[in-house]
């Protein structure tokens, strides 16, 4: 009934004037329509725009396995507790003290403090399964070129020699530097620190004697 009163011109004009301000519209601009037909955008005003996601940092793992010379019940009892892990397994480093905050460092929750010489490590106790021997640590932090750090050790029977077993260590992290030298280097830990444990039930001498501990 409206368009009964416009000419065609006009109402064509009118329909153009319409297009143009949805289409300003849709594209996030904020549009006026004066009396002559023209269409203008608000100064300043941009598209909007979704931002996308950050990528995903690059995340890698590594394993480390031994057989130890020594019953899987002698080993738990050093491996559970990631103290006493710590304290065989970095010898000759430049730990100046471990601290163990908010009780002993064999239960979950429990976070031990060290010191490795380029600065302090903290780690957090994750996980302890005592009918699969196995526990979880995590490094709070980045340290040696990885964040995120996620250690997990696990101990299996040997079933034909119940002096011994298998001992298992991997380690997940973020890269921060370049990826093969960062995996290179977090192997050669993991080799490092069951060899050290090796030693200890193979010689039975404490491989961190060279360690200062205060609590």
């Amino acid at each position: 009934f409206f368009f009964g009163f416009l000419s065609f011109a006009e109402m064509t004009r009118l329909i153009f004037i319409w297009l143009m301000a949805g289409v300003l519209l849709c594209v996030g601009r904020e549009a006026h329509v004066y009396a002559d037909g023209t269409v203008k955008m608000s100064p300043g005003a941009t598209p909007t725009q979704d931002k996308q996601p950050a990528p995903a940092p690059l995340r890698g793992s590594v394993t480390a396995s031994a057989v130890v010379a020594g019953p899987l019940g002698a080993v738990w009892d050093i491996v559970r507790d990631l103290q006493r892990f710590l304290t065989h397994a970095t010898p000759g480093v430049a730990v100046s003290w471990i601290n163990v905050e908010g009780g002993e460092s064999s239960r979950i929750g429990a976070h031990v403090e060290y010191d490795l010489g380029y600065g302090h490590v903290v780690s957090e106790v994750m996980g302890i399964d005592e009918e699969k021997h196995a526990l979880t640590f995590k490094t709070l932090g980045a340290s040696e070129g990885v964040a995120n750090l996620v250690v997990q050790l696990s101990l299996l029977p040997i079933t034909d020699d119940l002096g011994s077993c298998f001992l298992q260590m991997r380690r997940t992290f973020d890269y921060l530097d370049d990826a093969h030298e960062t995996a290179a280097s977090q192997k050669r830990l993991g080799d490092q620190g069951l060899r050290h444990i090796k030693e200890y039930f193979a010689t039975g001498k404490h491989a961190s004697q060279n360690l200062i501990l205060k609590k």
